[in-house]
């Protein structure tokens, strides 16, 4: 093990798998994880590479189904009451924007480009793409999905890549909305999380 790792957080669980990136603008990965307390209460924390706490900040009671992402120099979190927030590091500090309240249960996953997230709704048949211009998130797109994709997409060389909800790999050409060719996919069960998509041959 690394010194001073492993770390506890004190009456808590850690609830999300690890974020590494620069996320202070010092050129070294910090460690971003979220964790849920004994009284229900959710906070992100960030580590430097020592596993000394840099920050924390509590992002409320409501649940936190998947794992935090990155999105230019900022951390996007979603909560199962549909609020989207984006956190940086400012002088030390944690500081929390709200980039979009759906007000459904969302998942949300980065774009190619930077500051670009995607978000899905396990209750709605539709992918929303939002990007930050100028220091402001906004909706440039929406794509109708032929069932409620229940994990965030995978989005790679520009095809949205999920899970619905009636167990389908589902492929979605991004510029035009259309299937990509063999897609949908019919699963022998439902799958546990996103679709990973990679060359393995």
């Amino acid at each position: 093990l690394l010194p001073n790792f492993p770390v506890f957080i004190a009456n808590s669980v850690i609830v999300s798998s690890p974020l590494m990136f620069d996320f202070t603008g010092d050129a070294i990965a910090e460690i971003a994880v979220i964790a849920r307390d004994a009284d229900n209460l959710y906070s992100l924390y960030i580590y430097d590479g020592a596993g000394q706490n840099l920050a924390s900040i509590p992002l409320g009671r409501s649940e936190v189904y998947f794992d935090p992402i990155r999105t230019g120099t900022s951390i996007v979190i979603a909560t199962v009451d549909g609020a989207i927030r984006e956190y940086s590091y400012v002088n030390n500090a944690l500081v929390e924007g709200i980039i979009h309240q759906a007000g459904v249960p969302v998942g949300v996953s980065a774009g190619e480009a930077p500051n670009e997230i995607f978000l899905n709704f396990p209750e709605r048949n539709s992918i929303q793409i939002f990007q930050k211009n100028n220091g402001a998130w906004a909706m440039v797109q929406e794509i109708g999905t032929p069932n409620p994709v229940i994990y965030p997409v995978t989005v790679k060389n520009g095809v949205m890549y999920g899970i619905t909800r009636v167990g389908e790999l589902m492929a979605l050409v991004r510029a035009t909305g259309a299937p990509r060719q063999g897609f949908p996919v019919v699963l022998p069960s439902l799958p546990l999380g996103s679709p990973l998509v990679e060359n393995l041959r």
